[in-house]
This record gives structure tokens, sequence and C-alpha cells, in this order.
């Protein structure tokens, strides 16, 4: 047998790499980082006159060239498959998709009917919308239904890619039991669909296009659900979203003057969920930043609903109604704010501040703690946390762990209540996610500052400190005790992974300054129990 590239790696041009470069029964290096099969169907073209084989296949009597010819091998790979009836469709125990082409030519391939029952599938697009879009606004659904309606799916590899992808991070951002499926069915469906959009993205990036973007940013939402075994597989996804933008050049405004209105406000949008994304990845894993707001000049999206988004143009958004979207546009000016300050202690890091230029970053750090505190001064009454400060000392947290468990069990056990106010449950999913982001945001503004200060002053208050710090968790308590705890269920391990990260930072330098711990603490604490709790309705995800 002689050496050759697999069909991925020779139609990217790249080189495919394996340890045994003979051994075709293992996937090489790039399809296993896709998580893609790895196949070898190519055959070379035979130089010389056409022979009858060859014009059969031109002629439609065999399939295709990328096709096995056998129909009994075909046939024996399919006895294997076992039948789900929930799902609609078959699946093997190594949860590989053989029902679905890389045929592109093919659109008896492309129908969602291969994934699952179609209703099934619907009620999961509409969860999508339910839990998923108040943080991932980037599908236009007026449009994105009209194709679904008509079955564009059918016609065009790359929108089914896109349903696939959605149907995937769906399964994977809202609480087991707010599906239609339970358990193994949701782990084998999420995986189904990922696998089936790989198998078709693979080979269709030309021409790049937005909802290239919006894909492999959901594919990257999806594998974070997976756990850190997956984090080379998620770099590699939300990689090749920035990349696929950088090629259209989304992070320039000059170049959405020639986009049609749907397209140019969904590029907007997925340019900010990125850049969101990105900064959360480099301040909680310390990750180089891909998005750096000094190269980037677009706008912020239109504050405007999906349904006053026209290909005519945009129309007024009604009086005294808060677009859904006014959440990313919020939270986009927080991450801004980020963008300069973690511009500033990068480079602080290579060569730290001494003597009046430590001075002048105080105050420039300063300045950005002062913006970071007011940004939600302007925000509509339905992102905004009703003022509590005037209740009572801290008695009114006394009984959060309860209080939250409680209604988690209400919510858990009939999850159709979460569905019966749609449209204030969206603000309340957006408000949790823009305010408990805002405290981490503030959080590190604050933790540079008191660095900047002790390179500055030799030493800090210990008292001041710990008041500080105590402040920081009373209003990161008053967040979570002012929204519903079923905005926060829906969220999911995101922005538990928030909370923690400052609560990990806060609590064990508390407890080594006092032998008891302070009754902010020990609230903060049964907060952190019911945490743990809305991550179990997640864990399906995780067991594959």
């Amino acid at each position: 047998m002689s050496y050759q590239s697999c069909d991925v790696c020779r139609k990217r041009k790249v080189k495919c790499i394996k340890n045994n470069p003979m051994d075709r029964t293992t996937p090489c290096k790039h399809c296993h980082d896709l998580e893609i099969p790895c196949t070898y169907e190519y055959r070379p073209k035979r130089r010389g006159p056409v022979n009858q084989y060859v014009s059969r296949l031109r002629e439609g009597k065999l399939e295709d060239l990328g096709q096995p010819s056998n129909p009994q091998k075909n046939e024996g790979s399919s006895s294997s498959l076992t039948s789900s009836p929930t799902l609609g469709g078959s699946t093997t125990q190594n949860s590989t998709i053989p029902s679905i082409s890389t045929n592109m030519s093919d659109p008896s391939t492309h129908q969602l009917d291969v994934l699952a029952s179609r209703d099934v599938l619907l009620q999961i697009i509409s969860s999508f919308f339910d839990f998923v879009y108040p943080n991932i606004p980037c599908i236009h659904r007026p449009s994105f239904m009209t194709d679904l309606e008509a079955r564009r799916e059918e016609s065009d590899p790359v929108f089914f890619a896109l349903v696939a992808s959605l149907i995937a991070t769906t399964l994977a951002q809202t609480p087991g039991p707010c599906l239609p499926l339970e358990g193994d069915e949701v782990r084998l469906l999420a995986k189904r669909c990922y696998e089936a959009s790989r198998s078709i993205m693979a080979f269709s990036y030309d021409p790049p296009t937005t909802m290239h973007i919006v894909l492999r940013y959901c594919d990257a939402a999806y594998i974070y659900r997976l756990g850190n075994d997956s984090a080379a597989t998620r770099h590699a996804a939300f990689g090749e979203a920035v990349q696929v933008g950088y090629t259209l050049r989304f992070q320039k405004e000059e170049y959405y003057k020639d986009l049609d209105v749907i397209d140019g406000q969904m590029r907007r949008r997925i340019f900010w969920v990125l850049y969101g994304a990105d900064q959360s990845s480099a301040i909680e894993n310390s990750w180089p930043i891909n998005l750096r707001l000094e190269d980037c000049t677009v706008d912020f999206p239109a504050a405007v609903d999906d349904e006053y988004i026209t290909p005519h143009g945009i129309l007024p958004q009604p009086p005294h109604q808060t677009p859904i979207v006014a959440g990313l546009i919020y939270l986009s000016r927080m991450f801004a704010l980020q963008g300069e300050l973690l511009a500033r202690i990068r480079i602080d890091e290579r060569s730290p501040p001494e003597g009046r230029f430590a001075v002048a970053r105080l105050e420039e750090v300063g300045s950005i703690h002062e913006k970071i505190m007011n940004v939600m001064s302007t925000a509509p009454e339905s992102l905004r946390l009703r003022d509590e400060r005037h209740s009572p000392t801290l008695t009114r947290f006394a009984n959060i762990g309860d209080s939250a468990y409680q209604q988690l069990d209400e919510y858990f056990a009939d999850p159709d209540l979460m569905r019966m106010n749609s449209s204030s449950n969206a603000f309340d999913i957006k408000k949790a996610d823009l305010l408990v982001t805002q405290q981490r945001v503030r959080f590190v503004v604050e933790e540079y500052h008191d660095r900047l200060r002790l390179a500055i002053e030799g030493r800090l208050d210990p008292v001041l400190q710990k008041q500080k710090r105590e402040l920081v968790m009373e209003d990161l308590l008053q967040i979570l005790h002012g929204v519903p705890i079923q905005a926060i269920a829906a969220n999911g391990p995101a922005i538990c992974h928030k909370v923690r990260y400052i609560a990990s930072a806060l609590l064990p330098e508390l407890d080594s300054q006092s032998e008891y711990p302070t009754k902010t603490q020990q609230y903060l604490w049964d907060f952190l129990n019911v945490l743990s709790e809305i991550e179990k309705q997640f864990s399906v995800i995780y067991q594959f």
C-alpha cells in the first residue's frame, strides 16, 4: 500500500500527519482535531482515454465518484445501526453518521429527517430562541424561520450545517428538563448534529459568509460544554470563526457598506459576540487576545428587534419597547472597557511602569473603573436591577440558598412556566449575564488598581481591602438575589463560571483574615452550592 493523504487534507492542501503513514484505520491529526471522518475515497485520475466505468459514472448509472459502488457493502454497513424512535433516525455505538454524505450535490443527505424527526428538531429550535438567542442574537429569526419552512437546507448544504450546529448548541446550553429528549438521546443527537455539520463544513468555505462565522462560533459554544478534554478543539473552532471574520474584514466598518441590511446587522452582532468571548477567555485563561479594540472600527448593531430589520431597510423600534439586542450592546460596551484595561495590563507585565508613569496609569485605571460602574446607568429598565441598598443590613440574603433551591425545584418540575412569558424571560436571561459580567470586569479593574497602588505606595490598608471585597460580594449577592433563579439557570455553566471566578478569588483571601466566616461569605457559599445544582441540569452533555 502506498502513502496517500486523506480526502480532507488533500482538499485543504495541507500535510496529512499520522504516526504511521500506512495506517488508514486511525484518523490523521487534522481529522482527529476537527472531529470529522478520515476517509481515503479519492482515486488519482488515470491518464489516457476514458474507460467504460467512467463513462457510466458520467451518465449517472453509478452514484458518484465519492461513494462506494457496491450496494451490498452499503447495506451491510447500515445493518449494524440501531433505531431510536424519538430521534427518528439511526445511530451506531461509536456515534458515527454513515447517513450524512459530504457530497454537496446530493440534496437527499441534507434533510433534517436524517438527524431526527422534524417535529422534535423544530421544538429544539424553539428552545434556541427561548434560551440561547438572548446571549447569541446572531440569527435573523424572521428570515431563518421562512427558510426553514421552505426547507432551504435541502438545497443549501451550508444552511443545513447551520441548523445542525444550532441544534447541537441548543442541546448543550438548555437545561435538560426543558428539552423534548432525555439523557442518552440528548447526547446522541447533539453529537450527530455536530458531526453532520462538520462533515459538510470541512468542504464548504468558499466563498466565506457571515453564516460560516455564526456556525463555527456555535460549534465552539457546543464544544465548550464538553469539558476541558475538548479545549483544543474548541480553540480551533473559535479561531476558525475569527479567521473567517478577518477574511470578511468584519472588524472594519467600511466593509459593511456593500452588504445587504440583514447580513450587515447579523455580522455586526456576531463580531461583538466574538469580541466578548475573546475577552472572557483572555481574562479567565490568560489566553492571547485575537480581537484588539485598536484594530477594530465596527459600529455596534442597531438597537432594534429582528422583525424591524428588513431587506429594504431598518424600521424604527416602537417607543417603550426595548429590543433584546440592547443587552448585547451594553455587554459589548463593558468588554470594550475591559479591552482597554487588558491592553494596559499586558503592556505593564512586559514593562512595569514606575514613578510618574505608574501614577498616570493609576489614574487611567481609575477612570476605567468609574466607566464600568456607570455603564448601566443609561440601560433600559428591563436590563437593570432594582436597587435594594435601602434594605436593612444583609438579612435579605439570609435564605438565598433555600429560596433558590425551592424555585429551581418548581422550575425544573414544570419548565413550561419559563415559556409562559418568553419576552420578559429573555430579558431576565440577558440581565443575569450582563450584571454578573459587570461585576467580573469590575473585580478585574479593582484588582489591577490595587496592584498599582501597592507598587507606588509599598503597602495597602488591610481593613480597607477587606471592606472593598465585602462590597463586591454584597453586590454580587444582590444580583443573584434580584434576578430570577430560572434566568440564571437558563444561562447555564457559563454564568456559573463567572460567579466562581470572582468567589474563588475573594473567599479564600477573606477566610485567611478571620477565624469565622462573615455572613456575606456564608451566603455566597450557600449560593455556590445552588450553582452546582444548576450545572447538574446540563451534565448530560458531558457524558460522551
